[in-house]
């Protein structure tokens, strides 16, 4: 629903959507309202307007709750053997409680059980907004807006009976909750004018952006059975006064909807400039100023300054080129910035935090044997150092636009390089439950080339054609890691390495393990050093010295995911009766 008159608009849209999971029970709905809104006055030099944007989703999914349901439908479905049923002959969940089938899950049962779980999402968006044109060539622009996100979760883990393991686990119920706030406070300063051939565009502004979220978790167990013939308990009863009062457990740190550890509370203030600049439309010129803050770093590493500057010169423009005749348009441009980014830090990252958790905090000092003392322990180490995380890119190119428009050519090389990458250090497993901060260390370069050719062919007066080709080629590398790590195999949690990030190499090559001679067994290992190094007597020197090699040989690594090189040839075909005939393709609708 819209409408208006010279003076303002608005715009009003329902939507629903109802949706099936790929898996079995597995859904989404939401329920979407929006409005807009302008209104403008002082012959137009007054404007003020709002957007607002409101929904609630219930989208139930997978519960994990460890020890009683810690896997999914998708693994246990090509890991269950095919000789298991869904059901058995009692109609019970079939699975690997007999020997010899493994341990795997029925996927069935997993989604099942679920089924009435729920997880709902609140949320109301939007912002207010005022324009003010004076003094001719002025315009102050101020937007005031921020998300207000409620979200519910809940779920039971019944007694998986059928399995192999934790089929006399204690069933299982948890709930959360927790609450996400935004605010964006954004003002801007806007100068333009024209003198002669000179066009200039300045823009000064301020924007403050806050953030702030909190969640709880708690769970209960040994929940009175309703059903005997499956063990499970009436949706109805699905509340924390009808579990065991002695198995409950709190948790108001926990990873909310937006991926953010709770408690979490976080700030961004930053100052910035821009200037746009052309003469005659031939030479042009853009350069932009930031300084931005992070309450996630402490006031001596704050702020960071992050400049931008670009230019073009339109050479077709120029005198002597204006007589060319098969040259249409041709501009070679340039650039040079440094970006800022904190990569999700966690708020509390600069500080060394401290907690109670009776597997880690609790000892029984006292010798009771039954009643142990709660105590503190570090529950995450900080760091003060850490700061911005800082890219810095560079381009040159030029775009072409030859023989009556039917040429169309653009180059770009681009080097990007990753200062101070923000990541966790792996930590041995020592550490304990301790959560280790981000560091800046570790530097990263991209190099690459972009080539594109577009033809524009005509057939008929109303029947015409596109040829684009392409051609890039891209080039990673890794240019240093932490102070006295030589290398971070990937993934970090894993048995089996597949990849590593390694100085002088692209990021996430894969490890060649067959070229150490692991591939078939430890003897083929032992013969390739026995074979590459005669001269040692000692078989431990010789292992130690060629695994010294191994570590710093090109030929370790083989290819990556990252190609180098890319060709694509794309056609079009264009024709006006396609386009009056996509004109009437049915869409959706809304009210």
């Amino acid at each position: 629903l819209s409408g208006g008159t010279g003076k303002s608009s608005f715009f009003m849209a329902f939507n629903y959507i109802d949706q099936q999971g790929t898996l079995i029970e597995t859904s989404l709905k939401r329920y979407s309202l929006r409005f807009n809104s302008t209104y403008s006055f002082a012959n137009d030099h007054i404007r003020v307007g709002e957007n607002a944007y409101a929904f609630y989703k219930t989208n139930p999914g997978y519960f994990n709750a460890p020890g009683v349901n810690s896997t999914n439908a998708i693994n246990a479905s090509y890991g269950i053997p095919n000789i298991i049923p869904v059901h058995d002959i009692a109609g019970n969940y079939a699975g690997t409680i007999s020997q010899g089938l493994g341990n795997q899950w029925n996927p069935v049962a997993i989604q099942e059980r679920q089924a009435n779980n729920k997880n709902n999402d609140y949320q109301i968006n939007g912002n207010v907004f005022a324009d003010v044109d004076f003094l001719k060539h002025f315009t102050a622009h101020t937007s005031i807006g921020g998300i207000i996100d409620n979200y519910f979760y809940n779920g039971f883990a019944s007694t998986p009976y059928e399995n192999a393991e934790n089929n006399r686990a204690a069933n299982l119920y948890t709930e959360t909750r927790g609450s996400n706030t935004s605010m964006v406070w954004t003002n801007t300063l806007t100068y333009k004018n024209t003198i002669g051939n000179h066009n200039i565009n300045l823009l000064a502004g301020s924007e403050y952006i806050y953030n702030q979220g909190r969640g709880v978790n708690t769970t209960r167990g040994n929940y009175y059975i309703t059903d005997s013939s499956n063990l499970t308990v009436s949706p109805n009863l699905w509340t924390l006064n009808f579990g065991r009062a002695a198995t409950q457990t709190n948790n108001s740190s926990i990873i909310g909807n937006n991926g953010l550890q709770t408690p979490y509370e976080l700030a961004i203030f930053s100052l910035f400039g821009r200037l746009d600049y052309s003469y005659n439309e031939k030479y042009l010129l853009s350069a932009t100023i930031r300084r931005d803050g992070s309450s996630v770093f402490v006031p001596a590493q704050r702020y960071g300054n992050f400049p931008s500057i670009t230019g073009g010169w339109r050479i077709s423009q120029e005198s002597f080129l204006k007589n060319v005749a098969w040259l249409d348009e041709f501009k070679i441009r340039g650039g040079w910035g440094k970006l800022g980014s904190i990569s999700n830090i966690n708020p509390t990252n600069a500080f060394t935090l401290f907690g109670q958790q009776i597997n880690q905090s609790y000892y029984d000092i006292n010798g009771t044997s039954n009643s142990p003392v709660a105590g503190l322990y570090v529950s995450q180490i900080g760091n003060p150092n850490t700061t911005w995380e800082e890219d810095i890119l560079t381009n040159i190119g030029f775009d072409a636009t030859l023989f009556n428009n039917k040429l169309d050519l653009s180059f770009d090389w681009y080097k990007k390089l990753i200062s101070g990458l923000l990541f966790v250090p792996i930590t041995p497993g020592t550490n304990g439950g301790t959560r280790v901060p981000f560091l800046n260390s570790g530097n990263i370069q991209n190099t690459g080339l972009d080539i594109a050719v577009t033809y524009h062919g005509l057939i008929k007066k109303d029947f015409g054609f596109n040829l684009t080709g392409t051609f890039t080629s891209y080039n990673n590398k890794v240019i240093s890691l932490p102070p006295g790590t030589l290398y971070i195999d990937q993934p970090t949690t894993a048995q089996t390495k597949t990849s590593r990030i390694q100085p002088g190499h692209p990021l996430g090559a894969f490890l060649d393990t067959g070229l150490l001679g692991c591939s078939k067994t430890g003897a083929m290992f032992t013969n390739l050093l026995v074979s590459r190094m005669p001269h040692l007597a000692d078989l431990s020197m010789r292992t130690q010295i060629m695994m010294e090699k191994l570590t710093t040989m090109t030929e370790l690594f083989s290819e990556t995911l990252i190609p180098n090189l890319v060709q694509v040839l794309i056609s079009r075909l264009i024709t006006k009766i396609l386009i009056f005939m996509h004109s009437f393709t049915p869409r959706s609708v809304t009210i």
